[in-house]
């Protein structure tokens, strides 16, 4: 319970006991191992899992996110706004139907973005390995951008 609670003050921006902070560790490792990730079907190079509900019922939900090096998520969209905090690494994010880096968002360490409910995005880890977590109030779903 201790470890839900520290998700979503981590990704509220809020506190519990005082001020949450990201483990001293400056690599993915600190927030991957002991983790069961499952691969995404739209990504390459990119697993998930959900750390708090499962998405399917109308509750709130918290997703850990790992993007290898030269990873990418395609673009795709969600019925529900999602608010991500980037906790390791750092993370090229764009908005629309296709990658482009010229027009994207490098966003490192510390960054928390909001994605609106069916906006279509994609990540791309190009620099280094990144880990995030979103949270949303579920149900969910991905939808690939065809």
């Amino acid at each position: 319970m201790r470890t839900a609670l520290l998700a979503l003050a981590l990704l509220a921006g809020s506190s519990v006991g005082g001020c949450a902070h990201a483990p001293t560790a400056a690599s993915a490792s600190a927030w991957t191992e002991g983790v069961n990730f499952a691969a995404m079907g739209n990504a390459e190079k990119a697993e998930a899992t959900y750390l708090v509900g499962s998405g399917r019922t109308a509750a709130l939900y918290t997703i850990r996110v790992h993007i290898a090096k030269g990873g990418r998520i395609a673009p795709h969209t969600h019925p529900d706004t999602r608010i991500l905090t980037i906790v390791s690494g750092e993370v090229y994010y764009g908005f629309g139907e296709t990658v482009d880096l010229a027009n994207a968002k490098l966003y490192r360490a510390g960054d928390v973005l909001s994605v609106p409910a069916g906006k279509p995005h994609w990540a791309e880890a190009s620099t280094s390995d990144v880990v995030y977590q979103e949270a949303g109030m579920g149900p969910t779903a991905l939808t690939p951008v065809k």
